[in-house]
């Protein structure tokens, strides 16, 4: 959208809006897009929209928004849509990861592509899905996309560095969901192999017919309960899964004997960078360490990936091209704080910030707010634009809204905060008529009117009181606080990488061994605690 867009229009004027009457219209917003949402669900299949049409995009905006604000009916919403995803043929039931969208109301026949947007945002959301719930299936959901990404997407330009393909198609041999679909008789060829009883159980598990569901094939989904089937079959629950278990592998071999479809191999930095904030929630959500590993490899290859210290969004055989697009600076400066917060590696940070500063530098708009989505370097285009709303990704006007005020946290910049607590809040009118098209948008307000709170910890990372203490605090996060670790041993040079950010001015240098913990509002801080419980009790008391 151009400068002075619809979003845009009879805006408040955040600079004479009190504190309180900011949180005021944002619980508004929420509290009526919450209603949109809940009216707009298809509550017979899962997800939004009439039960009766089609196609249904994974509602990637939504589902942020409402893991964002919790509570029962947020919930309720979010698990309905993720579980019908899960269970119907978006997903890939052998592989792991999720096609781009079904054709049809009820998630059973689906666009076969693959695409690593939809994989990152929905790796992040059955992640914070099982954070929320407990639900063990949201997690083993999450690993799944991330077992899919590792077998099929995986490109190592270097040791130690990694980062993922783009896409797989949805066609191989010239016919679209020819590697995924099955016959009845291919199926039972495959299965049959594993016994007759095995056929049979997983042939009822996935929904098998003569007649199939996509042009004579069938689209494996969850189409009956194992409980079930079990019954049916006179078996144990234990004996009935290591039966489908025996059923998957011998169609994941099978499958394995078709053409593949072809890998689209480009690396693009943005949609990576997606994948950094979901490898990021894995590793911590649904706790995964290999998930973490992952995200430092792949973070150590995106931030190198710069021409004339610009930048770049795509890299392929060793080649990088484009620089100056927003979406490149917004998602990876988010998924390195993300991944920051997650390991408290401290060079991560650094990288954040030196992004927030290039978006800060070229590509705000200083006379209108916000942020254009190309760098003030480029030149020829006939005007700058804004793109306010999410789409198949997050906005990357809301991103850069995240980041720069993330940063401004981080660096105790109030200038960076209100600026860009003034960009967004003008979309929340709009936000609560249509949360599906700026989701990202409300997330991002409501986690701005919470209180704000800094938690410093200094001390080594690989003392004996560290983990505890770790473990206290990230059990009392909430969206929206700062932490930060000071560790002696991340010194370089006798300096300390962080030790000029304002939270840590009079924090370091340690006075002595152990661990120190400062839980701060707004910058003030409490007396320092030094054991877990003191994070604890410091933490709960606001």
């Amino acid at each position: 959208e151009r400068i002075g867009g619809p979003l845009l229009a009879g805006a408040p004027d955040l600079a004479s809006a009190a504190t309180d009457e900011t949180a005021t219209m944002v619980e508004a917003a929420v509290s009526a897009a919450l209603r949109t949402l809940a009216a707009q669900e298809d509550q017979a299949n899962g997800g939004f929209g009439d039960a009766r049409g089609g196609p249904k995009f994974p509602p990637h905006s939504a589902l942020g928004f409402l893991l964002s604000i919790g509570g029962d009916t947020a919930i309720g919403v979010a698990r309905r849509a993720l579980d019908a995803m899960a269970d119907g043929g978006l997903y890939d039931h052998l592989a792991g990861g999720f096609f781009r969208y079904s054709v049809d109301p009820a998630w059973r026949v689906p666009h076969f592509e693959k695409m690593l947007y939809d994989n990152a945002q929905l790796m992040q959301a059955y992640a914070l899905a099982h954070a929320a719930t407990g639900e063990e299936r949201y997690r083993r959901v999450a690993l799944g996309v991330l077992d899919w990404l590792d077998e099929e997407m995986l490109q190592v330009p270097a040791a130690g560095r990694s980062a993922y393909a783009s896409s797989l198609d949805a066609d191989s041999e010239g016919e679209e969901g020819r590697f995924y679909a099955w016959t009845e008789r291919d199926f039972r060829q495959a299965t049959e192999a594993e016994g007759e009883l095995v056929a049979r159980a997983t042939a009822a598990r996935f929904g098998i017919t003569a007649t199939g569901d996509f042009e004579g094939g069938n689209v494996l989904r969850l189409a009956t309960a194992t409980g079930t089937v079990a019954t049916a079959l006179g078996l144990a629950p234990d004996e009935m899964d290591r039966l489908i278990e025996r059923g998957v592998d011998a169609l994941s071999a099978a499958r394995a004997l078709r053409v593949r479809p072809t890998t689209d191999d480009k690396v693009l930095t943005s949609w990576n960078g997606l994948v950094l904030s979901a490898l990021a929630a894995t590793g911590t959500a649904a706790a995964e360490p290999w998930a973490l590993k992952r995200a430092l490899e792949l973070a150590r290859f995106l931030v190198g990936l710069r021409e004339d210290g610009r930048l770049t969004h795509l890299w392929r055989g060793g080649e990088t091209t484009v620089t100056g697009l927003l979406e490149d600076q917004v998602f990876l400066g988010n998924g390195l704080l993300d991944l920051y917060t997650a390991t408290l590696e401290p060079w991560l940070l650094t990288e954040a910030l030196r992004l927030a500063d290039d978006v800060d530098a070229h590509f705000a708009d200083p006379a209108g707010g916000g942020w254009f989505d190309t760098a003030d370097w480029l030149a020829g285009a006939p005007a700058r634009l804004k793109s306010h709303t999410d789409s198949a990704v997050t906005s990357r006007y809301v991103a850069a809204a995240r980041l720069t005020w993330r940063a401004g946290r981080i660096l105790s910049d109030g200038d960076r905060v209100d600026r860009a607590v003034a960009a967004v809040l003008p979309l929340a009118r709009a936000a609560a008529d249509a949360p599906q098209a700026l989701g990202s948008a409300l997330a991002l307000l409501n986690d701005m009117t919470r209180p704000e709170r800094e938690v410093v910890i200094v001390g080594s990372r690989a003392g004996p009181d560290m983990p505890e203490v770790l473990r206290a605090v990230r059990e009392n996060t909430v969206a929206g606080d700062v932490l930060l670790l000071l560790d002696p041993a991340d010194e370089l040079e006798g300096s300390h990488p962080l030790a000029s950010l304002p939270l840590a001015q009079g924090r370091y240098p340690p006075a002595s061994g152990g661990v120190t913990a400062y839980v701060c509002r707004g910058g003030a801080c409490r007396l320092p605690v030094h054991d877990a419980d003191g994070v604890r009790r410091a933490m709960l008391a606001g």
